[in-house]
């Protein structure tokens, strides 16, 4: 029981997330990407950045992804009795573990107050969360999936963790 506590440690809401096609295209059905990344003020309004999916709401990032797809270990899909949608579980890899760790603890502790974690998928921005303390070795992303999509991505996010698992151990 006391594995489940750092496991749950953040769970991301979606802002504003309007019914939108599966993020898996047929494109998509051969590799899938993943990221998280540090959201920062952007500078101007030049500055690459990512909209929010169903708001217009722009986000920019602090340099590359804090972790990939290539850090999964597993997904799954959660159910909450607190959010009718359901929830997709990353299970993070020890190495990509660590980053999410010591990034997050870094940016819950800021001196203005807690950061922000942007969820991209295919490339665009699906959920941000605001960070409030150190993450454990998974991840909950909810309220940012139909539970068609949150079950196309977990199967496809297994499929590649498999993948790269088998290819390591030839």
């Amino acid at each position: 029981m006391k594995n489940l506590v750092p496991a749950f440690t953040l769970v991301m809401f979606a802002l504003g997330i309007a019914s939108v096609p599966l993020l898996a295209t047929k494109q998509s059905r051969t590799h899938m990407t993943v990221q998280v990344f540090e959201i920062v003020d952007c500078k101007t309004d030049e500055d690459p950045g990512l909209t929010l999916r169903g708001t217009e709401k722009r986000y920019c990032f602090a340099g590359k992804a804090i972790v990939d797809e290539t850090q999964i270990e597993s997904a799954s899909v959660m159910h909450s009795e607190y959010d009718p949608k359901p929830g997709l579980r990353l299970k993070f890899k020890p190495e990509g573990a660590s980053r999410l760790h010591e990034t997050s603890a870094r940016v819950s502790a800021r001196d203005e107050g807690p950061g922000q974690f942007g969820f991209v998928v295919n490339g665009k921005l699906v959920s941000v969360a605001i960070v409030r303390g150190a993450f454990g070795t998974d991840v909950v992303i909810s309220g940012a999936f139909g539970a068609e999509e949150c079950q196309h991505l977990a199967t496809m996010l297994n499929a590649e963790a498999q993948q790269a698992k088998n290819k390591h151990q030839k």
